[in-house]
């Protein structure tokens, strides 16, 4: 994260905390007489202690969750301006998709309102699957696009180990330091930003362009597999808990808590199916005709299924 000049890195997601303290080891940094030494020994003292008592400063007092239900899921609606892409976005997140958001407007004079949309967008999707905690650790809220597409970045070889990510895409390449980068990431200087995006399923599923609130997908069957089905669509069901929120009718804990419900009643419903009709066997496209659903809809359950370690292929 970068405030006040400084860079302050940490696995904790809370935006908010680490604004507070980067200005506090740079105003250590510049005001004593040793400089760095004196930044390291403040930034040890955070560690061991949790306190930075020179600057009335307890970590306790930040608590990660309030950071988490910070987003604005209202704000991301609104901007999206369509609830079927927002539940495609949903089911995404459901079928353990690999997503990049990016702005593909690379006009340098709204790079910062661009870099704050990604994001923003980036903090609301876990908001969408509260039950999967993991999330929040497979989030990149701002990575450089050319050091995200080179294959030998330790970027990439952290996402390869992740496997699942949310990833948000910032446009950074400059000429100077660009000997650094291998061949793939300095197409970037040549290749359409968007059109470079969907030209490697190998490192993501789906492109979230916040340019045009549009969703792209890297494989054919990714865009099946998302699709809204009628169970979607039901009267007080998903559609219109997503229009309610985008209206300001709910507030972000209450939609959390409604869609965190509405999810967790698939899951449940998926293995109570295991536990009662398959005695506690993985379930199969077959076991789903007990719910009696149309086939789009079985197909999506299943996937679900699958993902939450439910149901086998065989």
């Amino acid at each position: 994260m970068f405030f006040s000049h400084g860079v302050y890195i940490a696995k904790e997601f809370h935006p908010e905390k680490y604004e507070k303290i980067v200005p506090l080891f740079v105003e250590k940094y510049r005001t004593s007489a040793s400089g760095y030494p004196d930044a390291l020994k403040l930034h040890f003292q955070l560690l061991i202690t949790g306190k930075l008592s020179s600057f009335q400063f307890t970590s306790s007092e930040w608590d990660s969750r309030k950071a988490k239900i910070k987003a604005s899921c209202s704000w991301l609606l609104q901007l999206l301006n369509n609830n079927e892409t927002a539940i495609q976005l949903y089911n995404a997140l459901l079928l353990k998709k690999r997503i990049a958001i990016i702005h593909s407007n690379t006009d340098q004079t709204n790079w910062l309102q661009n870099h704050e949309d990604i994001v923003n967008t980036v903090r609301c999707l876990p908001c969408f699957l509260w039950h999967r905690s993991q999330l929040w650790d497979q989030i990149k809220p701002c990575v450089d696009l050319a050091q995200f597409m080179s294959q030998t970045s330790l970027l990439w070889t952290e996402l390869q180990s992740m496997g699942i990510y949310i990833v948000g895409c910032t446009f950074m390449l400059q000429q100077e330091g660009a000997e650094m980068l291998d061949n793939d990431a300095k197409q970037l200087q040549s290749a359409s930003y968007r059109e470079y995006l969907v030209m490697d399923s190998k490192k993501f599923d789906i492109v979230l362009d916040l340019s045009t609130t549009s969703l792209r997908v890297t494989e054919d069957h990714i865009e099946e597999e998302i699709q809204i089905t009628k169970m979607h669509q039901r009267s007080g069901g998903f559609m219109d808990l997503f229009e309610q929120c985008k209206q300001g009718q709910l507030t972000q804990q209450q939609f959390i808590k409604e869609l965190s419900a509405k999810t967790n009643e698939i899951v449940e419903t998926l293995r109570d199916i295991k536990e009662e009709q398959q005695q506690g066997q993985l379930l199969t496209m077959d076991s789903l005709k007990v719910l009696k659903q149309p086939k789009e809809v079985e197909k999506f359950l299943f996937l679900v299924a699958l993902c939450e370690n439910l149901a086998s292929h065989m």
